[in-house]
């Protein structure tokens, strides 16, 4: 009688340690590629500056967006991220102005353990004419 239920014991305890084990392997990286995109004329927005972070915190990070209009960066933990994007062009009127356009875009987003997602940044745009120094 004693003999199944050290079995039964020893078949639960083996069964319960490769879980404890397989879990410790667990992926926890979070992966965020966001797509930057001109509101005005939907098409993709390469070398925009990006920002991705949380207020007072390491896992701020700055970039700039490759030729296809990304950015991507993995963190090792999960949490609600804002990002940010923006450029700047610029166009000579004449000697004393040029026309400065601003285009800038803010959300947020939410990583998860093991996740991978893709979000798309839209630009608004702000324009003004300002004088050269």
């Amino acid at each position: 009688m004693k003999k199944p239920v050290l079995v039964v014991s020893l078949l639960i305890i083996m069964i319960l340690s490769v879980n404890i084990f397989i879990s410790c392997d667990k992926d926890t990286d979070c992966t965020i590629l966001v797509t930057v995109i001109d509101g005005q004329t939907q098409k993709i927005v390469p070398g925009a500056n990006v920002y991705f972070g949380k207020d007072s915190s390491d896992y701020n990070v700055t970039g700039l967006t490759d030729s296809k209009g990304q950015f991507v960066h993995t963190y090792k933990s999960p949490a609600i991220y804002d990002m940010e994007a923006s450029i700047d062009y610029q166009a000579k009127i004449d000697e004393t102005y040029y026309w400065a356009i601003h285009k800038e875009g803010h959300n947020s987003f939410r990583l998860r353990e093991g996740d991978t997602i893709k979000r798309d940044l839209i630009l608004t745009q702000s324009d003004s004419i300002k004088k050269l120094y």
